[in-house]
């Protein structure tokens, strides 16, 4: 006598209903997960301000402690040459200290509805021309009240050029911490 075989299968209805619970939990999930995607990104960018950081200060260390002129802006180099300065762009100065153009993409700017500077600027960070020529032991700002001297922990270094970290920038300050902050 040969026995009748039963198979157990998901119905239907079991089917739909695992369906849809996934459905609910990948719904509830995706603004979590963007928001996990962001902080990575922005975390990456921390990573590229130190790295600007160590070849600031290399660089500074071979130049009595003297920093470079900097152009942000490729096509705006001729200010600094009308002055009779040679400047040039963050990846040409701090490239023989380890900097690459991988280190100038922040990936937040890049992903950014916004305006990518890394593709118009070949940098996603901009340099603070107020630093320009000083050096590291008497760094004096020129403010609407004179020439001011500026402690290394105050002043912005390099920043993000637009807010595209939760509303904020990432900036390399010249002790050479990095935070974020908002204007």
């Amino acid at each position: 006598m040969k026995r009748a075989r039963f198979y157990q299968a998901f119905t239907l209805i079991e089917l739909i209903l695992v369906i849809g619970i996934i459905g609910l939990l990948m719904t509830l999930a995706m603004p979590a997960m963007q928001h996990m995607i962001q902080r990575a990104d922005s975390a990456a960018c921390f990573g590229n301000l130190r790295q600007i950081g160590v070849a600031v200060s290399t660089y500074v260390i071979d130049h009595d402690n003297t920093y470079p002129y900097i152009e942000s802006d490729p096509q705006t180099m001729q200010i600094y040459s009308q002055l009779g300065i040679t400047a040039k762009s963050m990846l040409e100065t701090f490239q023989p200290y380890g900097l690459g153009s991988k280190n100038l993409q922040c990936p937040s700017d890049v992903k950014s509805p916004g305006p990518n500077y890394f593709a118009q600027k070949q940098s996603s960070y901009e340099w603070r021309p107020m630093v320009d020529g000083e050096t590291t032991t008497n760094i004096e700002v020129v403010r609407w009240r004179g020439v001011v001297h500026v402690s290394p922990s105050h002043l912005r270094q390099v920043t993000d050029f637009s807010p595209v970290h939760f509303g904020h920038q990432n900036a390399l300050y010249a002790d050479g911490h990095v935070k974020w902050y908002q204007d």
